[in-house]
């Protein structure tokens, strides 16, 4: 499994995890029937060790998203409570923030569900709407993020609503104030999209590097907002990175070629 990640990143609790979700099912001969899952005379089964190491094989992303999702509260006055929703069979680090304030914090998420608190957000006695982000990194390294309104439900009395979309369009609108640029797809096959939007009218550039820092393509944006797409079904697979740069911004994402 090390060997066909590549990428020497991961773990000894990934690949655990992994392999306890890749197995064939059997029965304790001490029990009654037969025992579904874990069970302590068989553990979780047979381990199946070709779909192990297939999950993990590059450039496979075997690190699943992650969810926010609002929680009730005791006090919504002034706790609002949330919950991390982890699929993976491992530990995931995850980082979070309350938008537009300095509440943050990181914790490591095993499997199901972690909760996590903040301070209710209020204006002159009302409350003003609380979004929470989390970002974790998948095993390329790329930046995952979700996002969620808190929910002012009160514990055993209220019904707690889902206004995800609405959470994550609102972060997305804040996030493109400014200059502001985002590559997809990633991983990609056959090109790169590069969307940017600048304040600056001034010259400005998209450019590709190999890893070893080789300038391999090149191109002037002449407006300030658009998308360039750089073709890439030449170059081999694996890792690049591109740059944005326009006088003193610079924006420099890693990418991957499969």
């Amino acid at each position: 499994m090390i060997e066909a990640q590549k990428l020497n990143t991961i773990t000894p609790d990934q690949i655990r995890g992994v392999m306890s979700s890749n197995t064939s099912d059997m029965d304790d001969p001490l029990t009654p029937g037969f025992d579904k899952g874990f069970d302590v005379a068989s553990g979780y089964g047979l381990i199946e060790a070709d779909k192990a190491v297939g999950a993990v094989k590059f450039p496979s992303l075997y690190i699943k998203n992650l969810k926010l999702e609002a929680a009730c509260s005791d006090d919504p006055s002034s706790i609002r409570n949330w919950a991390v929703v982890n699929p993976n069979p491992f530990e995931v680090q995850v980082q979070w923030f309350l938008a537009g304030t300095n509440q943050k914090g990181s914790f490591l998420a095993p499997p199901g569900d972690t909760t996590f608190s903040t301070n209710t957000l209020s204006y002159k006695n009302f409350s003003t709407p609380n979004i929470a982000v989390i970002n974790w990194e998948d095993n390329f390294g790329f930046t995952r993020t979700d996002a969620d309104f808190s929910t002012t439900a009160t514990c055993g009395k209220d019904a707690i609503s889902s206004t995800k979309a609405q959470a994550l369009q609102a972060y997305e609108e804040n996030s493109k104030r400014g200059n502001m640029a985002a590559v997809y797809p990633n991983p990609a096959t056959d090109k790169f999209n590069v969307y940017y939007s600048l304040v600056s009218n001034e010259p400005a550039s998209v450019e590709l590097y190999s890893q070893d820092g080789k300038l391999l393509y090149s191109n002037r944006i002449e407006q300030p907002n658009g998308l360039v797409s750089i073709p890439a079904s030449s170059y081999n697979a694996g890792f690049y990175v591109v740059k944005l740069k326009q006088g003193s911004v610079l924006k420099t994402f890693k990418v991957l070629k499969q």
